[in-house]
């Protein structure tokens, strides 16, 4: 099965790797075999089918707190690195043909980062909220990520008090795409929002 997204979970050693994966299962978590084959992290799914990996210890991800990273699968991470960039002033940590990695300017939270994964056919429910920085204007960063590539999304937002847009990478399905009215059901990872001046309450 192809993803679009999942988090990577970050441990200390082998043994809280081990110790991490018993209390997610206790928690209704199962085991997943998305093609990974053998790998020293461990895939998981969570009560509602949504893909999580286990990672082993790693350097990299030592001071990122428990999740190490939002992981996207997406056709052009070049393309995706440029764009999120921009979007969030965050620093482009490596950027390849096949993966890109970008943190906090501040050098705090997790990556995000994107593998490139062809001819991805199942599409999960993650968005990004993004929030100007303080004194900003919404309406100003609206049409500064509008000149950076990403365009206007339906996703059956309702009240919500933000604006959608999808990457530059986003097909005309992925904006017209509507979305559950409770919880964002079947929106395309492209998809973000941008929330007015300090609201954090999410779409």
């Amino acid at each position: 099965m192809k993803y679009r997204a999942h988090l990577d979970l970050a441990t200390s050693s082998l043994a809280h790797q081990m110790k991490l994966v018993a209390r997610l299962k206790e928690l209704g978590a199962t085991s997943a075999d998305i093609g990974q084959g053998d790998v020293p992290w461990i895939v998981m799914a969570d009560p509602e089918g949504n893909v999580l990996c286990v990672l082993e210890p790693r350097a990299i991800y030592q001071d990122t707190g428990r999740i190490a990273g939002v992981v996207v699968s997406c056709a052009d991470p070049r393309t995706m690195a440029r764009f999120w960039k921009e979007a969030m002033d965050w620093t482009v940590h490596e950027v390849t043909d096949d993966l890109a990695r970008l943190g906090s300017a501040a050098g705090v939270g997790p990556y995000l980062e994107f593998i490139r994964v062809p001819d991805i056919t199942v599409w999960t429910r993650i968005h990004l909220d993004l929030r100007p920085y303080l004194r900003d204007d919404q309406a100003a960063e609206v049409a500064r990520l509008r000149s950076l590539g990403a365009v206007d999304a339906d996703v059956g937002k309702g009240a919500c008090r933000g604006w959608c847009s999808s990457t530059p990478r986003a097909t005309s399905s992925a904006s017209s795409r509507r979305a559950d009215a409770s919880a964002w059901e079947g929106l395309r990872w492209q998809s973000g929002c941008l929330q007015p001046g300090n609201d954090t309450s999410g779409c």
